[in-house]
């Protein structure tokens, strides 16, 4: 891996050394500082809390230095300059070793980046794709529930949101059949997304009760109803689609519980005290993916940090990239990875 814009640009060997990553993360390991005299840019032309922090940390915890800026008004991309997505990132090329990139518009809207001298991570743009979260999203769930072909995902909220899109292209290929959705006010998955699931032989269906999606499913991913960066604002809160404690001990006690953040009123924090809930160890685990994704993407694949630590990591794998086969998107030139 070079760029790592979505998840198209991980081979199924990526996938296994960021969960390996985290595996060793979560047990208290500390990654040898293999990047000391890098710098890497955390470019956030748009605000973010979880995914800078947890990238300054890992860019920290491997020994080299950032540089970058937290918000759009901090550059020259706003009026009256306007400088473009890609003076701007070329820009910055010049000056770092790897950017990390968080954008609100898409970054295909400037097309192929291969014409960056150096590796670009996709920390999340627009409406297209946020792989880092989607990768930790998934192993919160491998790391509990294994089987991907006996999993039923469930999702709640705005199922067109960027995390949502990742996970969906992740989780499929990692073997996913079945997928519930309770989105009252989206009217379905982009196209694109659809016909990849049903091509991987997946399940999808629409429920029309919170209840439905809560008691069906092994593992939930709670999005915003609306998303925050939406021109139209959030939702005013609807005591009948919250998650709360109370829902969950009814329906599905057993049920796993993810919020990518920040979350707004659609996860009630009274499920924080449930053994289920992973919505901070998301948070914490967050930190070996994106550790993994800097060493990846700055070549350095072979290391020991990115191999199983423990059998059980090494037994957790095995069933997930066995099934992590890469399918491009249409007239798309790259041979096909297993």
């Amino acid at each position: 891996m070079r760029h790592l814009r979505g998840i198209d640009d991980l081979e199924a060997s990526d996938i296994g050394a960021v969960f390996n990553a985290i595996w060793r993360y979560r047990a208290g390991e500390r990654p040898p500082r293999m990047l000391e005299g890098r710098q890497v840019c955390l470019a956030f032309f748009q605000p973010s809390t979880r995914t800078r922090v947890g990238f300054q940390r890992a860019v920290d915890l491997l020994g080299a230095t950032t540089t970058g800026f937290a918000g759009l008004a901090e550059t020259r991309a706003v009026p009256p300059y306007a400088e473009s997505m890609r003076d701007s990132l070329q820009v910055l090329a010049q000056m770092t070793d790897a950017l990390v990139v968080r954008s609100p518009v898409d970054l295909r809207e400037i097309g192929n980046v291969d014409w960056l001298d150096v590796p670009l991570i996709n920390a999340g743009d627009g409406l297209h794709e946020h792989p880092v979260q989607a990768l930790t999203d998934a192993w919160c769930i491998a790391s509990r529930r294994p089987e991907w072909a006996d999993l039923t995902l469930g999702l709640v909220g705005d199922v067109g949101a960027r995390v949502v899109r990742s996970l969906l292209l992740l989780c499929a290929r990692l073997g996913l059949r079945r997928c519930l959705a309770f989105a009252p006010d989206v009217d379905g998955w982009p196209e694109d997304v659809q016909e990849r699931l049903r091509a991987r032989g997946v399940q999808i269906e629409f429920v029309q009760r919170l209840e439905e999606v809560v008691a069906g499913s092994d593992a939930l991913e709670v999005m915003p109803y609306r998303m925050p960066d939406s021109a139209r604002g959030l939702l005013p809160p609807d005591p009948a689609r919250v998650v709360n404690r109370a829902l969950v001990q009814r329906c599905n006690p057993q049920i796993l519980l993810l919020h990518p953040g920040p979350r707004s009123w659609e996860l009630d924090p009274d499920t924080d005290g449930l053994v289920n809930s992973l919505f901070f160890e998301q948070v914490r685990a967050g930190c070996g993916a994106k550790i993994a994704s800097l060493l990846l993407a700055l070549e350095s694949r072979d290391v020991e940090w990115l191999s199983p630590r423990t059998a059980r990591a090494a037994a957790t794998l095995a069933p997930l990239v066995a099934h992590a086969t890469v399918m491009r998107n249409p007239g798309d030139s790259r041979s096909s990875v297993t």
